[in-house]
């Protein structure tokens, strides 16, 4: 069962008991984020330093995360590094129409036993090779996209 990504801030969740969500879905995403980073690591060429296979590396965490959770998560880590002139402006800019992310305002919440560190679920590759890492997976999915929206066509077709 795949897990749909909570949204919403912190505040929103505690506003509306949903902090349980929250919860799950952070952790999730913190998952998703050292998924990437070993699949990345793992895609190295062993005899040649600095090859990476970032194609094979994005099919395989989108595959075991799904696409709206590594898209999310690449997504907080570019904009949580958005003065960083290692990522592609494209890149960057891909980030902001994947998420808004929530910046917290945190009132008296001690007692919910939740790390405030805003995200949790960065992605701590190397900054050049992640850039290649989410431009190969912003390709995939828009791949995987036209296929699901040319499959939908042919569908309505056959009624």
């Amino acid at each position: 069962m795949e897990h749909k990504v909570y949204k919403h801030s912190l505040e929103h969740a505690i506003a509306n008991d949903e902090v349980a969500l929250y919860r799950d879905s952070d952790k999730r995403n913190e998952t998703c984020a050292r998924g990437i980073e070993k699949a990345i690591q793992e895609s190295n060429h062993p005899l040649r330093q600095y090859n990476y296979d970032l194609h094979t590396a994005s099919r395989k965490v989108l595959a075991e995360y799904g696409t709206e959770r590594v898209a999310w998560v690449l997504s907080a880590t570019l904009q949580r590094a958005s003065h960083d002139g290692r990522f592609s402006d494209d890149n960057k800019n891909w980030a902001h129409t994947i998420s808004n992310l929530f910046l917290p305002h945190y009132h008296n919440i001690s007692s919910l036993n939740i790390d405030m560190s805003f995200p949790q679920y960065s992605v701590g590759t190397h900054p050049a090779v992640l850039d290649g890492f989410v431009g190969v997976t912003r390709k995939i999915i828009a791949e995987q996209e036209h296929v699901g929206s040319r499959e939908k066509r042919v569908d309505r077709s056959d009624r």
